[in-house]
């Protein structure tokens, strides 16, 4: 959907999706969906914390 960069009618139709999902890796196993809401169309970049022992992270979204 993305490979040749965003196409307009599929964002403002809301078709790239607004929920981000969070994964236990170790374990392999869907913990959590959070629905960023209908006027954050994607999440663009998501940052974990610098140390590996911290559970928190950053997520930039495109919002419309």
């Amino acid at each position: 959907m993305v490979q040749h960069g965003l196409n307009p009618e599929i964002l403002l139709k809301g078709g790239y999706g607004h929920k981000l999902h969070i994964w236990d890796l170790h374990k392999r196993r869907h913990l959590q969906k959070l629905d960023l809401g209908s006027e954050y169309q994607m999440a663009l970049e998501l940052r974990p914390a610098h140390n590996p022992t911290h559970a928190y992270g950053f997520l930039v979204a495109l919002m419309i």
